[in-house]
This record gives structure tokens, sequence and C-alpha cells, in this order.
């Protein structure tokens, strides 16, 4: 599985970018999680984690009462 390692307009030495890119490819590389949960994060955050998921191949679903 290969992931993209350029974001443009995405700060990767942010740490909080880089805690949630991290849990995110934690998710996709082990295949016996089936879902995996971003605690609160903003409209940025989930359009990051949005992208990010495409771009793994992994399905995203928004859940809006979250």
């Amino acid at each position: 599985m290969e992931f993209p390692v350029d974001f443009p307009g995405i700060g990767m030495n942010d740490t909080t970018n880089l805690a949630l890119y991290a849990q995110l490819m934690r998710f996709a590389t082990n295949t016996t999680l089936e879902e995996v949960s971003f605690e609160n994060p903003n409209e940025s955050q989930k359009r990051m984690i949005h992208s990010w998921a495409v771009s793994s191949g992994s399905e995203f679903e928004n859940d809006p009462a979250s």
C-alpha cells in the first residue's frame, strides 16, 4: 500500500496534523480494525482526514452528530 507524502497546503510539521495522519495510517495498515474515530475534529481537520482517507484507499464517513 502506497501513501502520498506530499500534501500541498497542509503543515505536516504541525503536531496535531501529524497525530491525525499517524492515527489514520495506523488504521489503514491494520487489517483487524473496521473503523477509526477522531475526537472532535474541526472543519479543517475533517477536510484533511477526508483527503488522507481517500488517498489511502479508505472509505470516509462524516457523522454529523459528532
